[in-house]
């Protein structure tokens, strides 16, 4: 969704649901599906500092240590290049 764009009711909504199913996924350790989501709840609020951080520990968890992506770069990525 658009920093410029009022947030209504229901995208508000879809904001929480989608965190909300993306914090199950992780308590229950399905890494690789909670990137996913939080990659679309990112798609749709760019700015939602929650959702990256989200993302960022589901990268680390769902990546072998010499696979991963050191923290410091991903906060110079734009989330959309994830």
């Amino acid at each position: 969704m658009d920093s410029d764009t009022t947030p209504t009711a229901n995208s508000m909504r879809l904001k929480r649901d989608l965190g909300r199913e993306a914090v199950s996924l992780a308590l229950k350790g399905e890494w690789e599906r909670a990137t996913e989501v939080n990659k679309a709840v990112l798609e749709l609020f760019t700015e939602d500092v929650e959702a990256m951080n989200r993302l960022a520990k589901a990268l680390n968890q769902s990546q072998p240590a010499s696979a991963g992506m050191p923290v410091s770069e991903l906060s110079e990525m734009n989330p959309n290049q994830l």
